[in-house]
């Protein structure tokens, strides 16, 4: 039985319609708010797919005994993303004390092999790297965010803890996540939507890496299938400046943001929100994020497990497509 957690969120969506495509009928998914498969498969007229839908918390490792009975395959894609700062004692409880639990629940019902989707923001960054591939490992204390950080130390617990068991697992690491089926409205998705709406107020001179979450999860299933046990492979596909990702949207593109004039709005941000105000739309890390220039080099994957990957521009205007399809309603 396959097990996927995280299954409404970006990457877990694209995995189900991934291995449906692939000729898998039946699945348990572990589902924590809000159910976007079931619309999904309504959307996408599927009807001869057999799910089971499952509520655990990741905090609750009986919960997740009770639920992962008889699972063989485990896809963890469950996990909290946010640029805020305060925020590392939540990260953690899911990204790191939330992944532990969900290996020793695989380690205590027997699963044969675990998928664990982590993100480069786990391997962070030394001054005058350009470049980052594999064999910087994960390194906490690099990382530009406490998201990062709270999933650099989630991966190097689960290796150790899976090692120690001999559950074999295989870490894939995304840059920044793009492509349909994005119900919750991702921050990157976000950018597309409101760029494509002339509702983007202003944009900053940076860029990052980006990567279609089909693809992400087509990598996913194979390896699953081939690749060898606690390995760890990058998933990036194009890196591209913030300019480029709107241009490819709309020809009326915001104004730039001068970058002095974006500290002070993050600086900002950040105090509105510890006032109690909405999570900020960038923040000091985030900046520092976007101003790295950094690009990952996901070679290993297109080498050992024969990863390929479509071009950004053709993500970029099939998750248009597909918000202009499910979300007309929100164009002014």
């Amino acid at each position: 039985m396959i097990f996927i957690t995280g299954a409404s969120g970006l990457v877990g969506c694209a995995l189900v319609m991934e291995l449906y495509g692939q000729g898998v009928r039946s699945m348990r998914l572990l589902i924590h708010r809000n159910n976007h498969i079931k619309r999904l498969l309504l959307d996408e007229g599927i009807n001869d797919l057999n799910i089971e839908y499952v509520q655990a918390s990741l905090q609750d490792k009986e919960e997740l005994l009770i639920v992962m009975q008889g699972v063989t395959h485990v896809y963890h894609c469950a996990a909290l993303i946010s640029i805020v700062p305060g925020a590392y004692e939540k990260l953690y409880a899911v990204n790191v004390q939330g992944l532990q639990n969900v290996i020793e629940a695989s380690i205590a019902v027997g699963v044969k092999k675990f998928i664990h989707i982590s993100s480069v923001e786990a391997i962070g960054y030394q001054k005058g790297e350009k470049i980052v591939d594999e064999s910087a490992g994960f390194r906490p204390n690099d990382t530009f965010i406490p998201y990062g950080k709270s999933k650099a130390i989630g991966s190097i617990k689960a290796l150790e803890l899976a090692k120690s068991a001999n559950l074999p697992l295989v870490i894939l690491a995304p840059a920044g996540i793009i492509g349909p089926y994005d119900y919750g409205q991702s921050r990157l998705g976000r950018v597309i939507w409101d760029s494509y709406n002339h509702k983007l107020p202003a944009y900053i001179d940076g860029g990052f890496d980006f990567v279609d979450s089909r693809d992400v999860a087509k990598l996913a299933i194979h390896a699953m299938h081939h690749a060898p046990a606690y390995e760890l492979y990058i998933c990036s596909g194009t890196h591209a400046s913030l300019e480029q990702l709107i241009g490819t949207v709309t020809t009326k593109k915001p104004p730039k943001l001068p970058i002095t004039a974006a500290k002070l709005l993050a600086l900002y941000f950040e105090i509105a929100h510890k006032l109690g105000g909405r999570d900020p739309l960038i923040t000091s890390g985030s900046l520092r994020i976007t101003q790295s220039h950094l690009s990952y080099n996901s070679s290993k994957a297109k080498r050992k497990l024969d990863w390929q990957i479509r071009p950004l521009t053709t993500t970029i205007k099939e998750t248009l497509a597909w918000y202009k399809k499910h979300f007309s309603s929100e164009k002014s």
